[in-house]
């Protein structure tokens, strides 16, 4: 691990899965706190964010993983201290109305729209919240919906991306569809895309 580590620190354009499990993306370094085969780095990912130096990553990418950690403060806040100037941090996690969400015991946070404006820059939403983390240097740059249904409920999948299209980009949309409509027309994750200033 202290090889990678080293390579890692003596560059500033690193790419990181974080939580990666065996779907880690092209050109990244995965980082997992279990031993798949795709992963680079096993160990806890604040251990590992640790040992990296400031401003070395250009990108952290992390798919269904802030819902299994206590704690998106620091997480933010470690990500902060390794991402260069205008480096993005791409987020997938399960929106709460996804059905399935309260299904996984391993789940310990819930996400919403608002989640990401309470503790960064956000301008998407003419809703606003009390920003409680000014330190933290990130800006929302967009916020996509994702409806869907997993197999084999593939006839329920295309209704929910029908009826869930005019939800997925408009934002004045998307905050109705959350406080009126989202017990009807669950979404399964959100993609969230933060970037530091």
């Amino acid at each position: 691990m202290h090889k990678l580590i080293d390579v890692i620190n003596s560059s500033t354009d690193t790419k990181l899965d974080i939580g990666c499990g065996n779907n880690k993306l092209d050109g990244y370094v995965g980082i997992d706190i279990l031993d798949y085969t795709a992963v680079d780095i096993v160990d806890d990912y604040t251990n590992v964010l640790k040992l990296i130096e400031h401003s070395r990553i250009s990108t952290i990418h992390c798919s269904h993983f802030l819902e299994h950690i206590p704690s998106t403060i620091e997480f933010l806040s470690l990500c902060s201290k390794v991402l260069i100037k205008n480096g993005t941090i791409i987020i997938v996690v399960p929106h709460f109305s996804n059905p399935y969400y309260y299904s996984d015991p391993t789940h310990v946070k819930f996400f919403g729209l608002y989640t990401f404006n309470y503790l960064t820059k956000c301008d998407l939403y003419k809703r606003k919240v009390p920003n409680y983390f000014k330190s933290f240097d990130f800006r929302v740059e967009s916020i996509n919906l994702v409806f869907k249904s997993s197999p084999p409920f593939y006839i329920r999948h295309i209704i929910k991306k029908i009826l869930g299209y005019p939800f997925t980009k408009c934002s004045y949309l998307q905050e109705l569809w959350e406080e009126i409509l989202c017990n009807i027309i669950p979404a399964y994750e959100m993609k969230v895309i933060l970037k530091k200033l």
